[in-house]
């Protein structure tokens, strides 16, 4: 909950890092609505977020997801770059390149 409480007031404040605050209650469960409530940004903008945000997690969830070329091409073009990519499923980024 004091996570969450923190998240909470750093969406308040209009800093550089309000959009990563944004992403990170995503994270946490807060919705989108919630989201723009607290920061006005556009409810789309946040959708977009929140999609990359749920990919995030699917891949976090199930890394083999990128053994297929197309999924992995997918991600790309959603902005995930090969270092992002060998984060979130404990793969080297040289091999998410190959």
């Amino acid at each position: 909950a004091e996570d969450v409480d923190a998240i909470r007031a750093a969406l308040g404040s209009p800093t550089p890092l309000r959009l990563l605050h944004a992403a990170q209650a995503m994270r946490f469960g807060m919705s989108v609505e919630e989201v723009c409530g607290i920061t006005k940004y556009d409810p789309w903008f946040m959708r977009e977020l929140a999609r990359i945000v749920a990919a995030e997690q699917r891949l976090k969830a199930e890394p083999n997801l990128l053994l297929d070329a197309e999924t992995l091409m997918g991600y790309k073009r959603m902005g995930f770059s090969d270092m992002q990519l060998g984060r979130l499923t404990g793969t080297k980024a040289a091999r998410i390149a190959d």
